[in-house]
């Protein structure tokens, strides 16, 4: 029975904490799976509070602009300190230059990631 009880406690206790990167990695791949979508108001969330203060939702889908359109993504690695996390995402997305139909593509975005109000958010550079 003390054995039973013992483990139970363990479990409850290790299984309940999720890492920095962990949590970073999370976040990032949501926030890409909503980019992908074309969900730019889902995506906005996970931008800082701070940056949420001076960029309107409204006008937020007009930062990326409209000569690709992503069609997948995957973070690769993640890696944090105290308050800030370096994100890199392999992104592959389709290219429209000129008259084509969209040229496939592949790039690695580098994100920072920072802790503010207690959460993990995208830095956007403004």
């Amino acid at each position: 029975m003390a054995v039973i009880a013992t483990c139970l406690a363990s479990c409850a206790t290790s299984g309940s904490k999720v890492s920095a990167e962990e949590n970073v990695r999370a976040r990032s791949a949501k926030r890409w799976e909503a980019l992908v979508a074309a969900d730019f108001d889902s995506a906005y969330h996970y931008a800082t509070p701070s940056f949420r203060k001076v960029q309107l939702k409204e006008r937020y889908r007009n930062l990326f602009g409209n000569a690709a359109r992503w069609t997948g993504a995957k973070v690769t690695s993640v890696v944090c300190s105290e308050d800030a996390c370096d994100v890199q995402v392999s992104v592959e997305m389709k290219v429209y230059v000129g008259f084509t139909k969209g040229l496939p593509s592949f790039t690695v975005v580098n994100e920072k990631w920072v802790r503010e109000e207690g959460e993990w958010w995208y830095f956007h550079k403004l």
